[in-house]
């Protein structure tokens, strides 16, 4: 299977929701810029969820302080940063203000520290 066909088929569609998302909000330029860089954080972990849990033969996921071996534990660390990063940019191009921005802050601050320290 192509890994890389798979990522990218998720990463088109997740673009072209987003797209949609931001054509029907007003959004400022800063709010498009954060919501972009969560949007391709998305894409670059788009396969490893599916791809731990399908492929005995996967070598584990290693993103900044986060490490997993084979299996399961690969599809739940690399399926949460998707998700995280997924719901932030939808957030970010969605919502001005209220409690969804500070998961959008608390996201952006998690994530700095996981690829900033090392």
């Amino acid at each position: 299977m192509n890994w890389a066909l798979v990522a990218l088929s998720i990463s088109v569609v997740m673009t072209a929701i987003w797209i949609v998302v931001l054509v029907k909000s007003r959004r400022s330029l800063m709010s498009i810029y954060v919501s972009f860089a969560f949007l391709l954080l998305a894409a670059m972990n788009s396969a490893a969820p599916i791809r731990g849990y399908v492929d005995p033969n996967y070598v584990g996921y290693g993103f900044g302080l986060l490490h997993a071996t084979k299996g399961l534990s690969v599809t739940l660390m690399a399926g949460g940063v998707f998700l995280i990063s997924a719901v932030s940019a939808f957030f970010a191009a969605r919502i001005r203000r209220g409690p969804a921005m500070w998961i959008v802050a608390v996201a952006c601050s998690a994530f700095a520290v996981i690829q900033g320290w090392p």
